[in-house]
């Protein structure tokens, strides 16, 4: 491991007590650094760790030794190289802080990178994948772009030893001794020298050429991506000389003589960047940074390799040719030219003189790198910074580690507790999902025994007897098969009792009926002789018809009862209740017992009536059940043997038909079984088991199991999308809406399934409207293409800056994306006014945006602060939108007063995969509901309340997040909150605020003062598993890199680096590529001046 470039592979001890770069002690002061120990040595100096008193943060400072200091040439050489770094602000470079001169000794402090270089790595663990080769040279290739634009700078000596990969992963070009700025004075480099080191120098530098350009930095990064390769450097000889010849005559070896795994695609890329000429390599960074990227995503490049023998190499052989005659046609032109241009140049200098002298005759802020010391203001011996002593530096930096090894113990202990914790819930919720599904199994099986159960007992209580029927009830009350319905059975057997009782009673009536009229059969006439096995109607006295007792029907049963008993009796009534009941008859039960509860005073009819009213449904439903359980069968069989087809259209059928049963409720574990076996049947059609999800997605959400509805639609998505049966469901944009709007934050895991431009492509009557910017940097208009869309329309948006004024009243339900790798910059405001920014009305619908930078462009409030400063997203009341892998900010992160998204009254708010980079984030105003998921946010407070909040609380939800809170108040502020002293504390902010969920997130504190608060507050949440700490240097708490990086990401040491809700990254997840787009499109915003655009307003 290497603390910063230079390191050799045995860092000098410094001896104490010297006065020298080589003789000086350890700890010493320049300005306002201390250093503290030597850590390497190169050509152009040594290298100290140190530390900037002022900001108490770790730095290396580089010293030019005294034995160059005398050289005039290495002492600009050495400045200038102070100057080329400082110039440059990039992920990927080292940054450069400060720089000076102090007692003849010049210096200049950098970043100190905790990292080990390309090469160290590779010697220790062979050569790279191709992947991981790739990602570097991507990131130099984004470094040097970055250095060609911004400052024409070449670094003339890209090798391994100067590429270095931090703990956290990031690449970090250094060492820019050698760099050159095109157009600069070539003096200050002597003629003749060659500049580059020979195993990866460029052939033209190797010539001592001195009119060298970036295209000699892509050969030296082809010679490095080989060397991460294959482990070895392209040329190999015993001198430095033969190894330059190689580089000027020989042919690239092949790399896959030593690494034969190597793709076509990254051969083809290595043999272009590493032609002999440069007119045949890349052109520029940006052009190799495309073919890396394509490779890196499995996709060809597009380097055309020209070899000497190729058609294109002939071609320009010719084209040489024919131009040789032409330039003598145009000396004489060039000449007039030439004099012309001097005359010309001459004057604009004169102009420019004039200028730069009236510039600096007011005072201006000058960079600490290059601003001229004079004499006078040097600072005296007796005035400048007395240094910290080593003890007492010493013991501040063991009080820090030992305050934040207590927290990081204290943190591992909860995180500990809370896993066990965890791991215990997961152990009982198993154990109650085996308990529950053991259970819905037996009462399936009590079911099914049930019906068979009826079709016994029921011919005994119709034949009376009631012996036999009572002898089958207690079987079944004593199997165990039986258990889960045994309050049923008993209910059977107190109806047995009850109808044993009614037949005793009734044949004691029978001597009283004789001579009643009655009508039996269609027989009229008056009751003769009756007895229990049958009963005579007389016409006449002695003649009549005489019918078996055993053989009158439910109907003839009934009214006979109640003329022996009486129908006025409650009694009577309660008795035919039940009689109706045992015949099968359980509908006329209930109006029976209504009658009765009418006529009786005891309140014995109601206590029946509720009593056997489990049994009622329980017999009525019994046909119904025993259907269910057929056709259940019947989809086990054919799922058993394979017929996929057939099982899946009975499934569908019989899930429906039967929905309502309480078979298919007890069966849903085994119904789950059935369809998982169809799901994964590599012979199980796709139409079948899209429609079979379908089902599932209906059915989750008709019993509001939103969670479950949640992953089942992102099943949907990722797998069935293109389906006929989803492209016709007519029903899923509805699904969709109550899913979303009732599944809890996170339910889903990490990144949503399908892009915008596939949900739209499944759509009919849905245009995707694909629009290019002007190119060439010049920004377009997004109001050329909506005035283009209709309602629910898509538009597709390609590399590039585009300008959006406002949005048309009454154009609803937009998405707005990104083209397959592309990043456009979309900028919200063109002028010193709120008017320019992203508004949306009630009247819009739903907008959608995806892969989408949207940014104010630097622009602040108001120069009189009178009206609400400009936000970038603007949600009137009523307003909805969505934003996926999107990054919403200002140009200046730091401008602590400029919000930017505005979340009005009753309007909704959807953040997911985001990233939020603002001074302050969310501007609530009685918003109806905010969720922000698998987020990072970079500012003051995440959310800010308005003045609306006062009166009406917003709704939030927060998951899966990282929040770096640098506002006094932490999470959420207000207007007490440009102040510490003065800041809300989280259970008083939060009165204003509804935050219903906060789980899962990471948030990184600025403020002591607000750890404990904040810490106490989210671990009340439900299921709380929040990370709280403070912002600190020291590993592992260093959560992030420097925000202005624009690396979203949590350091793999961090304690919390996987603590979202599946395990994984919190904050958000996007690809490497996508990282770098983003990065280098943000960092074009912080470069260059705010953009104007005089075209008509749309």
């Amino acid at each position: 491991m290497t603390d910063n470039a230079e390191m050799p592979e045995s860092p000098p001890t410094p001896t104490a007590g010297a006065t020298a770069p080589s003789s000086r002690g350890p700890l010493m002061q320049l300005g306002q650094f201390q250093l503290l120990e030597k850590i390497g040595e190169g050509g152009m100096g040594a290298v100290y760790r140190g530390i900037q008193i002022s900001l108490n943060r770790p730095v290396a400072v580089k010293l030019l030794p005294e034995s160059l200091a005398k050289n005039k040439s290495f002492v600009e050489r050495f400045h200038r190289e102070a100057r080329a770094a400082a110039a440059l602000n990039h992920p990927n470079i080292i940054q450069v802080y400060d720089a000076g001169e102090q007692d003849g000794t010049h210096y200049f402090a950098m970043e100190l990178v905790d990292g080990e270089t390309v090469a160290a790595k590779v010697g220790r663990d062979g050569p790279m994948p191709e992947a991981e080769a790739v990602a570097v040279a991507m990131s130099v290739a984004a470094a040097l772009h970055h250095a060609w634009t911004k400052a024409k700078l070449i670094h003339r000596d890209i090798k391994p030893e100067n590429l270095i990969v931090t703990s956290d992963g990031m690449v970090k070009v250094c060492d820019l001794g050698l760099a050159k700025s095109v157009g600069q004075d070539s003096n200050l480099t002597v003629s003749g020298t060659m500049m580059g080191t020979p195993h990866f120098i460029a052939p033209e530098q190797a010539r001592g050429e001195h009119d060298v350009d970036t295209r000699a930095d892509i050969y030296s990064l082809g010679a490095s991506l080989y060397f991460l390769l294959t482990g070895k450097p392209p040329f190999q000889a015993d001198s430095s000389m033969a190894v330059m010849y190689k580089h000027v005559n020989d042919p690239l070896p092949d790399p896959r003589t030593l690494n034969p795994n190597l793709s076509d695609g990254v051969v083809r890329i290595l043999k272009k960047m590493t032609a002999k000429k440069p007119g045949d390599r890349y052109q520029d960074m940006l052009e190799l940074y495309s073919d890396l990227e394509r490779v890196y995503q499995g996709l060809a490049p597009t380097a055309v390799v020209r070899t000497p023998d190729s058609p294109e190499a002939a071609l320009r052989k010719m084209q040489g040719r024919l131009r040789v005659w032409r330039v003598f046609g145009v000396i004489g032109i060039c000449a007039l030219a030439v004099v012309g241009a001097g005359i010309w140049k001459s004057q604009q200098q004169r102009n420019l003189n004039a200028a730069h002298a009236k510039k600096h005759r007011a005072p201006a802020k000058t960079s600490a790198v290059d601003k001229p010391k004079p004499e006078a203001a040097m600072p005296a011996k007796t005035t400048a910074l007395p240094p910290i002593p080593p003890a007492v530096l010493a013991k501040r930096k063991a009080e820090m580690r030992e305050r934040i090894q207590t927290l990081l113990k204290q943190q591992q202990l909860d995180a500990e507790r809370k896993a066990e914790e965890q791991r215990k819930a997961d152990e009982e919720a198993e154990r109650q999902r085996a308990a529950a599904r053991a259970a819905n199994d037996a009462q399936l099986a009590a079911e099914r025994a049930y019906h068979n159960f009826l079709n016994l007992w029921k011919p005994l209580i119709a034949a009376h007897n009631h012996a036999k029927a009572a002898d089958v009830v207690q079987n079944a009350i004593d199997s165990a098969t039986y258990a889960p319905i045994k309050s049923r059975l008993e209910l059977h057997a107190a109806l047995g009792d009850a109808l044993k009782a009614l037949d005793e009673k009734f044949l004691q009536a029978l001597p009283s009926l004789k001579g009643k009229p009655f009508t039996l059969g269609g027989l009229s006439g008056t009751i003769g002789a009756a007895d229990a096995t049958s009963i005579m109607i007389e016409t006449r006295p002695g003649v009549g018809r005489t019918f078996q007792m055993a053989g009158l029907r439910i109907e003839e049963r009934l009214p006979l009862l109640m003329t022996a008993l009486g129908p006025s009796n409650p009694d009577t009534l309660i008795s035919a209740g039940l009689l109706s009941l045992a015949e099968g008859r359980p509908e006329w039960m209930r109006e029976y017992f209504d009658k009765a509860q009418l006529l009786d005073t005891a309140g014995s009819a109601k206590a029946a009536a509720e009593r056997f009213e489990p049994l009622r449904e329980a017999m009525a439903r019994a046909p119904t059940e025993a259907a269910a359980a057929a056709a259940l069968d019947e989809v086990q069989a054919l799922v058993t043997t394979a017929k996929w087809q057939d099982a899946g259209t009975k499934l569908t059928i019989v899930t429906k038909q039967f929905a309502d049963t309480a078979t298919m409720k007890y069966a849903a574990d085994r119904l789950q079984d059935m369809k998982d076996t169809l799901m994964a049947a590599e012979a199980g059609p796709g139409e079948l088991r899209a429609q079979l999800t379908l089902n599932q997605l209906q059915q989750d959400i008709e019993a509001k199991n939103w969670k479950h509805a949640a992953a089942t639609l992102r099943k949907l998505d990722q797998q069935f999308i293109k389906t006929d049966a989803v492209k016709n469901a007519r029903e899923l944009p509805a699904w969709r809406g109550l899913v979303d709007a009732h599944a809890p934050t996170g339910a889903t895991g990490a990144l949503p399934g399908p892009t915008l431009r596939q949900q739209l492509a499944a759509l009919p009557g849905v245009t995707i409207h694909p629009f290019a910017g002007r190119g060439k940097g010049k920004p377009a208009l997004l109001a050329e293409a909506l005035a283009k869309a209709s309602d629910g329309d898509g538009i597709e948006l390609d590399d590039g800056i585009y300008f959006l004024r406002s949005i048309p009243a009454k154009l609803k339900n937009i998405s707005i994306f990104a083209k397959e790798g592309t990043a456009p910059l979309v900028a919200l405001s063109v002028a010193k006014s709120v008017e320019g920014n992203l508004h949306l009305t009630e009247s819009n619908g739903c907008w959608r945006f995806e892969g989408v930078i949207f940014t104010t462009m630097g622009f602040g409030p108001s120069s009189d602060r009178s009206g609400s400063p400009p936000v970038s997203v603007m949600l009137d009341r009523g307003a909805s939108a969505e934003f996926h892998q999107c990054v919403i900010t200002g140009r200046r992160i730091e401008q602590t007063a400029v919000p930017v998204i505005g979340a009005g009254a009753e309007s909704e708010l959807l953040l997911r995969n985001c990233v939020v980079a603002a001074g302050r984030g969310i501007e609530l105003s009685a918003a109806r509901r905010v969720r922000l998921d698998h987020c990072t946010f970079l500012g003051g407070s995440v959310f800010w309340l308005g003045e609306a909040s006062a009166k009406t609380s917003s709704q939030v939800e927060l998951s899966n997040s990282i929040v770096m809170a640098d506002a006094p108040a932490g999470l959420v502020g207000d207007e007490n909150s440009s102040r510490l002293s003065r800041a809300a504390t989280p259970p008083e902010v939060l009165k204003r605020v509804k935050l219903n969920t906060a789980h899962h997130n990471v948030v990184v504190l600025r403020y002591p003062d607000m750890l404990e608060p904040w810490s106490s507050e989210l671990e009340k949440r439900p299921k709380a598993a929040n990370f709280v700490t403070l912002a600190s240097d020291e590993a592992p708490l260093a959560a992030l890199v420097d925000r202005m990086q624009f690396n979203f990401r949590l350091k793999p040491e961090c304690p919390a680096a996987h603590m979202a809700d599946d395990g994984l990254a919190v904050g958000v997840r996007w690809s490497e590529a996508q990282f770098n787009r983003m990065a280098m499109q943000l960092q074009l915003i912080r470069e260059q001046p705010p953009l104007r655009h005089r075209g008509p307003a749309q």
